[in-house]
């Protein structure tokens, strides 16, 4: 029976594989290089003492035409407006009332219709702010991002997270090609004109960043990921930080597909609520279905035949370990399979097909995307654990969101 269960799921990753590798392979749209409006770049802050200085800096140091920069200190308790204070920008003030509520004040003290919405803790890469607003010279996008990867430290907590940024920009960028882009994290781009035809950035859930791209679609308006604008930022260094974040950006998922669930299939929602939400959520399904399934499994085969027959501390029980938790096990699955000391099963095939599929998936996006650095090289053979936590934490998102379901956009929720 669970071998069946795994099968299918084998079988849906493989055709998602198959999908998102088709649609990453469609040529990419062409903006008009030119387009170079005056922007209004919107930051909001609170308690960012550490980042804002370095954020500052990597705006006033982007060569671009014409831009002010908006600088909205949300009740920080610490130093964040007196650094601000130090640099010609412009610093608001509101009293600690969350994210969206920040950046709606943001809007309306803007002088121009094109803004860029970037996170306090983050820096642009070069000529990133010139490629982020090309896209908006089309009628028909409401909104633009690009490429989000991780500050890396010496800390292996954000190697891990940095493969995983990439990836997930490869996503948007994938579902951009297929029309549905469904995120526009803290790297974002709009025109003035049309956030206000939506009533501003929502405070009614946790997630602001996908919550304006359904109200946006819902109004006629496409949301790209651009690949040439890339932005780093910093991200949590511990695990309680981690678990924190994924929780909120969690919950906040279901949140808005509660909220826009009407929406989603419907004749006006096209790729995006056909393709991208309902991909969204199988891996909250994939979650609750998946991962006890595999760790029963596991433990069931450790406790019958590793530890039975040699032990917890044998070198059997250390290769075990190695094998379940690292790339190193499908190597072994393979080269059992050529000697045929496995017999060639549904469930092997379909799992070496989505493991080979992920490998060209992860290279395209590397190609397309962004280039990664070498300490993406033991994230990769090792990323097998931080998933099924990933995974772990995603269940747990989903049953808080059940649970306590009206938690309003505020920071560190």
């Amino acid at each position: 029976m669970l071998e069946s269960v795994l099968l299918v799921i084998f079988i849906a990753i493989t055709v998602l594989y198959i999908v998102w590798i088709s649609a990453i392979m469609i040529p990419r749209r062409k903006y008009r290089t030119d387009y170079t409006p005056p922007v209004s770049i919107i930051v909001p802050a609170h308690n960012e003492e550490r980042y804002i200085e370095g954020t500052i800096k990597s705006l006033l140091g982007e060569a671009y035409p014409k831009k002010e920069i908006i600088i909205i200190d949300d009740g920080s308790t610490d130093k964040t407006a007196d650094i601000a204070k130090r640099f010609p920008v412009r610093l608001l003030h509101t009293n600690h009332e969350g994210k969206s509520a920040a950046l709606n004040k943001g809007l309306r003290h803007a002088k121009y219709d094109v803004i860029l919405m970037l996170d306090a803790d983050s820096a642009l890469e070069k000529n990133s702010l010139r490629e982020i607003v090309r896209p908006l010279k089309d009628k028909k996008v409401g909104g633009a991002t690009g490429v989000i990867r991780a500050r890396v430290t010496k800390n292996p907590l954000t190697w891990f997270q940095d493969y995983e940024y990439i990836m997930s920009s490869g996503w948007r960028y994938t579902c951009t090609k297929m029309k549905g882009n469904s995120i526009l994290p803290g790297f974002a781009a709009f025109k003035k004109s049309v956030i206000k035809k939506i009533g501003g950035f929502s405070r009614d859930t946790l997630t602001e960043d996908f919550d304006i791209v359904v109200s946006l679609r819902k109004i006629g308006y496409e949301t790209v990921t651009v690949s040439t604008a890339q932005m780093r930022t910093n991200v949590p260094l511990t695990i309680k930080a981690f678990i924190k974040q994924r929780l909120r950006w969690g919950r906040g998922t279901l949140q808005v597909m509660r909220k826009h669930s009407r929406f989603i299939f419907s004749r006006k929602s096209g790729p995006l609520g056909y393709f991208a939400i309902p991909s969204q959520f199988y891996w909250y399904v994939h979650a609750f279905v998946y991962v006890p399934i595999i760790l029963y499994m596991m433990l069931v085969f450790w406790s019958t035949t590793v530890v039975n027959v040699s032990g917890y501390f044998s070198l059997e029980f250390i290769q075990y370990i190695f094998t379940m938790f690292s790339v190193y096990g499908i190597y072994t699955l393979i080269v059992k399979v050529i000697t045929l000391e496995y017999a060639m099963t549904e469930m092997i095939l379909f799992s070496l097909t989505m493991f080979f599929l992920s490998v060209i998936y992860t290279l395209i996006v590397f190609a397309k995307v962004s280039r990664p650095s070498i300490h993406i090289i033991p994230v990769y053979i090792f990323f097998f654990p931080f998933s099924i936590f990933n995974m772990l934490i995603l269940a747990a998102s989903a049953l808080l969101a059940v649970a306590r379901p009206n938690r309003r956009n505020r920071w560190n929720l």
